[in-house]
């Protein structure tokens, strides 16, 4: 040890997952020693699963773990796609909040949001009783509902596609100044869904089948 300096050098060591007992022992010029143990313990690391919360904090509720988050703009810029076994995708969770993902020159939509198989009951993004809210650039696949929105009030859906589900947007109740926009919507047998809405404009959409 070099008391004098402040800091003790301890022979570096891999632990494996679980407790292990460590003995530390020290001398020093005069001949003194001391000794301590202690534990160290190890747990495996389990990378976090959908669903996925979006909330108006430090972090962005948990855009920390799929992408990287604008506190200013309360944006969530998702950077990797997202696979979800057996729930909904993401959960918006906060008012204001815009997720996005990347639609790269050259390249088109390169964010997938994919379910488990389309028969599930489950949605890509899911929004309930929130207010302001964008969504763009994103490719979900293989949910029942692509979005689902609840009781939003003032929606932006932009350059969204959606495949392998039965509605790509599902509407249900008591929206209001809901705006899709510029959104390619196809391979889905009811593309739209409308229920006790109002003030929902939808424009500049396309289609692979009849709506």
């Amino acid at each position: 040890p070099n008391e004098e300096a402040g800091y003790y050098t301890i022979d570096s060591k891999m632990y494996p997952i679980g407790v292990s007992i460590v003995v530390c022992t020290a001398s020093d010029a005069a001949g003194n020693m001391g000794s301590s143990i202690f534990t160290v313990t190890v747990s495996e690391y389990s990378a976090p699963t959908a669903p996925f919360t979006i909330l108006d904090d430090s972090t962005g509720g948990d855009c920390q773990h799929i992408g990287t988050w604008d506190a200013a703009s309360k944006t969530c810029t998702i950077t990797e796609d997202i696979t979800a076994d057996s729930s909904d995708a993401i959960i918006i969770g906060s008012d204001g909040i815009t997720l996005q993902g990347q639609d790269l020159p050259g390249l088109g939509l390169i964010t997938d949001i994919v379910g488990p198989i389309a028969t599930n009951s489950f949605s890509g993004i899911f929004v309930d009783g929130k207010s302001n809210i964008t969504l763009k650039d994103f490719n979900l696949q293989n949910f029942k509902y692509g979005i689902m929105v609840k009781n939003v009030e003032t929606l932006t859906i932009q350059n969204v596609l959606n495949s392998g589900g039965q509605r790509a947007v599902d509407f249900q109740i008591d929206n209001s100044n809901n705006v899709v926009l510029d959104g390619m919507i196809p391979n889905t047998s009811s593309k739209l869904f409308v229920t006790n809405s109002n003030e929902v404009v939808i424009k500049n959409n396309g289609s692979s089948n009849s709506w």
